[in-house]
């Protein structure tokens, strides 16, 4: 399995189309599980603003803004998410979210 993953890698490193095929073709057919994350050195300024509806009982619909990035992972999701002034006026409830899924 480690042969196919590194042939995986280096054919998209080379840019190789054909032989990531095959590689991502014969890891599929042996049923692997695999996390592709983005180079954080090929995406330097990359960054994607979302926009999160935020409800609770005693007050309608708000929108967070969030600003992520291709490579961040669960925890700075939520510390980023946990700073914004407006989540800590909903109590939270965007993090109790992230946590159960």
């Amino acid at each position: 399995m480690d042969e196919i993953c590194q042939e995986f890698v280096r054919a998209v490193r080379e840019g190789d189309c054909e032989g990531a095929k095959q590689a991502a073709s014969r890891l599929a057919q042996s049923g692997a599980r695999l996390c592709i994350k983005p180079d954080q050195n090929l995406y330097p300024n990359c960054k994607i603003i979302l926009n999160v509806g935020v409800v609770d009982i005693a007050t309608s619909a708000s929108m967070v803004r969030v600003t992520v990035t291709p490579y961040m992972t669960i925890a700075q999701l939520k510390k980023e998410v946990s700073s914004s002034a407006a989540v800590e006026q909903y109590g939270n409830c965007l993090i109790n979210v992230l946590e159960s899924g």
